[in-house]
């Protein structure tokens, strides 16, 4: 008999779940989809997770038309499947086609396809700013290869990580843990950590990528990925970024993001005296900031008169600012 984890039996169920559909033809589609609508009236949140795995198994690669649903409780999956009945009746999909549908519903998507070919898959890695209490938490209580992985580093990232949310009274009890989170020695470890099992959990399901990036600090396990060294040197090299950028350059200076062209961005900060940069572009339409507390805030309330949304991130530096320079010198 295999022994169970009595550990991962105590975990939240996961938010969604996938369902998976394929068939010959979108007229056939159409009538597994009514067959299915009916059965879905007795279905409970509880068995959301086998009816995924069950219709997972049903799947077959031969047939070209393929449907997938992400949906979070059985309501939405039904509005889900009344959508797409409507939209098969309109669209007519091509060979090779990807037809995405919107849905009003909250944590619901649904992708209809005909013959699609194998998508290309990169993964882009998160950097500082990225950190949340209990990041991780549902692979590290349910799979013991991800408790593993928290003993790589000497640093006990388990209680910076994890924490009982719901016993917190006030809202400064989790603003103290999140504080914690936040300095930079214990942030880019467990930013790490967390991309690192996320990773390894996609491996695991046979999901791998073609290309990687990361923006700053991911760009570590980007080459972790790549293969550039293994992940016990990987952690070491996010506890050394962390401590060597704790010693110096904190101060009073942040970072912001603002969601607005660089040239936007470029146009606030010229208007304002002092130390601020342009940090990073994270896209066309998502500009970070780097510099004083001051100055930032400035950028802020000017980006907030243009109706620009604007954000501190969660950092305990300026990173990519010439506030950095003596640790920069250091490495």
């Amino acid at each position: 008999k295999s022994k169970i984890d009595e550990r991962a039996l105590f975990v939240s169920q996961q938010q969604t779940e996938v369902f998976a559909f394929s068939s010959r033809t979108t007229l056939h589609l159409k009538k597994i989809i009514q067959r299915f609508k009916e059965d879905l009236r007795n279905i409970s949140i509880a068995e959301m997770a086998d009816l995924a795995a069950l219709l997972n198994k049903k799947t077959r690669k031969r047939f070209p038309t393929r449907v997938a649903i992400v949906a979070d409780s059985p309501e939405h999956l039904y509005e889900a499947l009344v959508l797409l009945e409507q939209e098969i009746d309109v669209v007519q999909l091509k060979n090779g086609q990807i037809h995405k549908i919107t849905t009003k519903a909250p944590n619901t998507y649904i992708v209809l396809s005909n013959a699609a070919k194998k998508s290309r898959i990169g993964f882009l890695y998160p950097g500082q700013g990225s950190q949340r209490l209990n990041m991780a938490r549902v692979l590290v209580e349910r799979f013991s290869w991800a408790r593993d992985m928290l003993s790589i580093s000497k640093i006990p990232l388990y209680d910076h990580i994890y924490k009982a949310t719901d016993k917190f009274i006030t809202k400064e009890d989790q603003q103290e843990f999140d504080k914690q989170l936040t300095d930079t020695r214990i942030t880019q470890p467990a930013i790490i950590l967390s991309s690192l099992i996320w990773s390894e959990f996609l491996s695991r399901l046979g999901v791998e990528p073609e290309c990687v990036a990361g923006h700053s600090l991911g760009e570590l396990i980007a080459f972790y990925k790549a293969g550039a060294f293994n992940k016990e040197t990987l952690i070491k090299f996010a506890e050394l970024r962390g401590s060597l950028m704790a010693q110096k350059g904190s101060g009073n200076a942040g970072m912001a993001s603002l969601i607005c062209s660089k040239q936007k961005a470029e146009s606030l900060i010229s208007k304002i005296p002092g130390n601020i940069i342009i940090a990073n572009i994270n896209s066309p339409s998502q500009i970070v900031i780097s510099g004083g507390i001051k100055e930032t805030g400035k950028a802020m309330e000017l980006a907030a008169k243009e109706g620009i949304s604007a954000r501190r991130l969660n950092v305990s530096h300026a990173f990519h600012s010439s506030f950095m320079k003596e640790s920069s010198d250091k490495i």
